[in-house]
């Protein structure tokens, strides 16, 4: 028979990345899942909820049930890109038959109707008892709550449930407040030595044919109050090198002010390599100096 579970246990799973660059410059986690831990670690009423994050650069499965089955979780978080739907897809076949109780649920860039209709997916969408489509800060903590009770897809919002193909909707989210929810930094659980990540504005204002982020308005900006707290925990990492999450520098200028004025206070970035993005059809003088 299975251990009666009462506690809150929740593993969040990436697939990290297998691209690494050519100078082996690049040590990448999955930011994703680290920030869905920190909202859930900054919620007062979920302090006793056991957390694992896994994020293994394997393709392997087996390698992932065996730690998640190990941990015994009551919600599993799986944070899905293109490379990851194979692994989950293996993961979840194992996790159903392990425990039919644990409650699957897939976010990120993948999990959304388009790709998981397509035949080769069909299988781990019908594995999933739901897909957060949106944005996850807000969500992940409402499932925490949620999840062990009966009836609990009707109370968490923002969820597109499969139910083999005949897809629901939960009722809809607001658009959370970035503001609201810290960083890994911010609380120091982000991994140590390993490249940092910034986001400073969230969406794109360019709504480009062959790219999805243009659906988010970019309206939402980090004040340079929560900028500073955020580079100075990144300072505390010792991250090796800064990747930048935003769309890119100069697609918000209050961001960018932001920013300017953040790293003046903090100087973090100043010794450091950082990667991001430029668009050079709005690059200004501001951006160069």
């Amino acid at each position: 028979g299975f251990r009666v579970v009462s506690e809150r246990r929740i593993a969040l799973v990436a697939v990290d990345s297998q691209w690494r660059d050519p100078k082996g410059t690049f040590y990448s986690f999955s930011y994703a899942v680290e920030k869905l831990r920190a909202s859930l670690r900054s919620a007062p009423d979920l302090a006793d909820a056991e957390i694992l994050v896994l994020d293994l650069r394997s393709g392997d499965p087996e390698e992932y049930f065996e730690r998640v089955a190990a941990f015994r979780p009551t919600l599993v978080g799986l944070s899905t890109y293109i490379w990851s739907l194979e692994v989950f897809a293996g993961l979840t076949e194992r996790l159903r038959r392990f425990d039919p109780r644990i409650v699957l649920c897939a976010g990120g860039p993948a999990a959304r109707r388009s790709v998981l209709d397509l035949a080769p997916h069909r299988a781990l969408r019908d594995r999933l008892d739901a897909v957060i489509t949106g944005e996850g800060e807000d969500v992940i903590r409402s499932l925490a709550r949620e999840h062990l009770e009966p009836g609990w897809q009707k109370r968490v919002a923002g969820l597109e449930l499969p139910g083999h193909g005949l897809w629901r909707s939960s009722p809809p989210a607001d658009r959370p407040d970035i503001e609201a929810f810290p960083s890994p930094y911010q609380i120091d659980i982000a991994p140590l030595r390993k490249t940092g990540y910034v986001e400073t504005f969230r969406g794109c204002p360019i709504h480009c044919a062959f790219c999805q982020w243009g659906e988010q308005k970019s309206d939402r900006v980090h004040s340079t109050e929560y900028l500073v707290r955020h580079l100075e925990g990144l300072r505390r990492s010792e991250a090796l090198n800064v990747f930048f999450l935003d769309a890119a520098f100069n697609l918000s200028p209050r961001a960018f002010r932001a920013l300017v004025a953040a790293e003046a206070q903090v100087g973090a970035l100043k010794d450091t390599v950082v990667h991001g993005h430029l668009y050079p059809t709005y690059l200004k003088e501001e951006h160069l100096t």
